[in-house]
């Protein structure tokens, strides 16, 4: 029995978690992460950075646009997800309803073969941002882009997550009060 709830809680939890969209609409402060697989590419040399709210029905809200004139988000690229170990800047609209933007890292980003994956987060700094696209590029032999996957939210574990705890902690004193009620009768 025990078998089946937590098999049944882990089934409702991977497959919300699979139903989330391709957008990520992000409140001030708050930011979504992205990852790269550079498993079949070598060394290189990364120039630029972007990103974009191009999906119609998620980018309708507001204005339309992943920032508008004065808005800011934060940007940073690392090694492993949430770490800006090897670039961290960000990008600050000129223009009404920006959709998308490209923009230099300001300096060369030197990426050693071993590296098979590199992570970005986009952080909302002074609005909230629907993110539905971000990217590396570079011009090292040719240019080419490396468009990024979004990852799924990282969640602690919720309140409702320790209920679930104390609820089987729950059937577990029930059991162990119905065996020693059932040994003491026999």
């Amino acid at each position: 029995m025990l078998k089946r709830i937590l098999g049944a809680a882990c089934g409702v939890l991977f497959g919300l978690s699979a139903t989330w969209g391709h957008a990520a609409t992000v409140g001030i402060g708050d930011s979504v992460d992205f990852r790269i697989d550079l498993s079949a590419f070598g060394a290189l040399t990364l120039e630029r950075f972007g990103a974009s709210c191009n999906v119609v029905p998620a980018c309708d809200v507001g204005n339309g646009a992943l920032l508008s004139l004065g808005e800011s988000l934060g940007f940073t690229v690392g090694s492993v997800r949430g770490a800006d170990d090897l670039f961290s800047g960000g990008f600050t609209a000129s223009a009404s309803n920006v959709d998308a933007f490209s923009r230099s890292l300001g300096t060369d980003l030197t990426i050693d073969a071993s590296v098979t994956e590199l992570f970005l987060r986009i952080t909302a700094l002074d609005a909230p941002i629907t993110v539905t696209a971000a990217n590396l590029s570079t011009f090292e032999g040719g240019f080419a882009v490396f468009r990024a996957e979004e990852l799924p939210p990282i969640v602690p574990l919720p309140a409702s997550g320790l209920v679930l705890l104390g609820g089987l902690g729950a059937l577990v004193a029930i059991r162990r009060r119905k065996a020693e009620k059932e040994s003491t009768h026999v």
